[in-house]
């Protein structure tokens, strides 16, 4: 759980403002011998000090439950100047501790965030989770809308834990994510595209080897190995049910982008220009295999045709695929 606001009305008594996944609650509690005494508690809406009536009503609660041994004045004073500071202007610090735990979570996790001005606007944001990075990318049409759903299948896809985050949440962190943003300048966009053209042109090479049927590229130590998918066997995936697919290891991918001197931190980026330039029919798998994979269309890999660029382990006589 976040940590509250609090301010000590003395001997041991707090007014606190503790953020939920849907509001704010606020307490007035007491630490005893026996544990923690709850004096008064109730759930308001995350922006309840902008409105008069309610902090009326609260700070009349607060004065009508405290304990005898305070002065119920001093303590009524205490909370009325906290919340006509609040009203005025809520301090960055106050604001951050008043979000709710998810936002305060992601605020956390949150390294970069890098809007790319391409043919359409990228939004990459970089979050680190438990020591490890990894970047959710946004298009426009996604940041601008008030679905939080591709933040959160994004989320359980890089760090395979499931956010609930709502509506509200979004437009918090868009926001806040805005206010941090760096925007790609044009060298760099040069450096995605050289990227995408060294890609293409290792991949290209004699060294992918790319066999007909799944298990020779599915092995641990199979990396260069692709699979030549034109029955559909990977049938859970997006791609078109006529057409075959290459599939090609993620880790060909990052040894590319390592080789070239690029790094394979671009391999995100990598990814989504693959996909906006259609040499790529959806986004990478994983499910069920030894790791990711990426269905590339056959032609991008050098597999014009299938009888002379794929390999067939098991044919007869004549060459014909048994």
């Amino acid at each position: 759980m976040s940590e509250p606001v609090q301010l000590p009305l003395g001997g041991g008594v707090q007014f606190e403002l503790q953020p939920t996944s849907d509001g704010i609650e606020i307490s007035m509690l007491e630490e005893t011998d026996t544990g923690e005494e709850v004096h008064y508690s109730v759930t308001e809406s995350r922006d309840f000090f902008q409105s008069e009536q309610k902090r009326r009503t609260i700070i009349n609660r607060i004065e009508d439950s405290v304990p005898d041994f305070l002065d119920a004045d001093k303590a009524r004073e205490k909370v009325e100047t906290l919340m006509s500071q609040l009203n005025r202007g809520i301090s960055d610090e106050q604001e951050a501790k008043l979000q709710a735990p998810i936002v305060q979570t992601l605020r956390e996790q949150t390294q970069d965030v890098v809007y790319i001005p391409d043919e359409e606007l990228r939004i990459i944001v970089t979050l680190c989770v438990d020591g490890r990075e990894g970047d959710l990318e946004f298009s426009a049409g996604q940041w601008n809308a008030s679905s939080p759903k591709p933040l959160r299948d994004q989320y359980l896809t890089q760090f395979y834990e499931r956010i609930e985050v709502e509506a509200e949440h979004w437009d918090n962190l868009t926001e806040y994510w805005h206010e941090r943003r760096t925007v790609e300048e044009r060298e760099a966009l040069t450096k995605r595209e050289q990227i995408y053209e060294d890609t293409l042109r290792r991949l290209q090479t004699q060294k992918l080897q790319v066999y007909d049927e799944k298990h020779h590229f599915t092995a641990p130590e199979a990396t260069w190995n692709a699979f030549y998918d034109d029955d559909g066997v990977l049938e859970d995936t997006e791609t078109p049910d006529d057409e075959p697919v290459v599939w090609v290891r993620s880790d060909v991918l990052r040894e590319i982008l390592d080789d070239e001197g690029h790094g394979d931190g671009y391999i995100a980026q990598l990814s989504q220009t693959l996909r906006e330039k259609g040499t790529t029919y959806t986004k990478s798998r994983k499910k069920n295999l030894v790791t990711r994979v990426y269905p590339f269309k056959p032609a991008a890999v050098g597999v014009d045709d299938p009888d002379r660029d794929v390999i067939y382990p098991e044919r007869d006589d004549q060459g014909v695929p048994i």
